[in-house]
């Protein structure tokens, strides 16, 4: 990632917690990870640390967990073996709404941002 890309991810990460931010689609809110509201659109920043592909009925999944100094959170992406750009120790904004599956959160097909 350019540094230019990398600003543009800090500055959304550096934005007020719990706070609506008119840089984002809608307002959307954002927390670390460990204190994002459940079912409700959120956005939360991390560093990408693992990444897993398996299968899943007739299609493939790809599950990423995305983590911050609060907690983590798996991105599953239903029917993606692969998401260009997204690899481990890649740093993201995600937007999405978080729930839990299994005891973890998971935010399923979320919408992930990031410049080059």
């Amino acid at each position: 990632m350019g540094s230019a890309g990398a600003r543009e991810i800090d500055r959304v990460a550096d934005a007020p917690i719990g706070r609506r931010s008119p840089d984002l689609d809608g307002g959307i809110e954002l927390f670390p990870i460990g204190q994002a509201a459940l079912r409700r659109r959120v956005g939360v920043t991390g560093t990408v640390r693992e990444m897993r592909q398996h299968a899943a009925g007739s299609g493939p999944v790809l599950e990423c967990a995305l983590e911050d100094a609060t907690g983590s959170v798996i991105l599953r992406f239903l029917g993606r073996s692969a998401v260009a750009g997204v690899e481990v120790g890649r740093r993201l904004f995600v937007e999405g709404t978080i729930g839990f599956d299994r005891g973890r959160r998971v935010a399923w097909n979320p919408l992930v941002r990031f410049s080059w």
